[in-house]
């Protein structure tokens, strides 16, 4: 999974500085929760910054930042240092590829929870999978039909 993610390495990267960014100082996380509050959006998870060994993090990493976009994007206007806003296209593909990774990440979950997989909760999992990138091998996105054909 991880040497597949490579192929959105840049995407991955814009969205990791950012995180990175609002959670390097407590003043900067104070502002952000401040921006958060006055746009209305609820502050319940705290940004992630991914762990770039266990793939799973980055699912996490983009699912929370995807969230607080516009609240990224109002900073973006008032804070003269923040210079790592993803592009309109990386939140696109981060959102679209966040939305793939959601499969691997559920599965991985339930695979690693404390009760051992047997075969009758394993085999539709790797079925699901299975279909699903079949049907991303039809995408229109090249990206996410690279990363498709990779996985498969």
């Amino acid at each position: 999974m991880k040497d597949d993610l490579s192929i959105i390495a840049n995407v991955m990267e814009k969205v990791r500085d950012n995180a990175n960014f609002w959670t390097a100082t407590p003043k900067r996380e104070e502002k952000f929760i401040k921006t958060c509050a006055q746009l209305n959006i609820s502050f319940k998870r705290k940004l992630v910054v991914d762990c770039r060994t266990r793939w799973n993090s980055t699912y996490l990493m983009l699912q929370v930042a995807i969230q607080f976009k516009k609240v990224f994007d109002r900073l973006s206007q008032r804070e003269s240092q923040y210079k790592v806003l993803p592009s309109a296209h990386d939140w696109q593909m981060a959102n679209e590829i966040c939305q793939k990774l959601e499969i691997f990440y559920d599965v991985t979950v339930l695979f690693s929870g404390t009760s051992y997989s047997t075969t009758n909760i394993f085999f539709p999992k790797v079925c699901q999978i299975k279909l699903a990138l079949m049907e991303w091998l039809n995408s229109s996105n090249s990206i996410i039909h690279q990363m498709a054909a990779s996985m498969v």
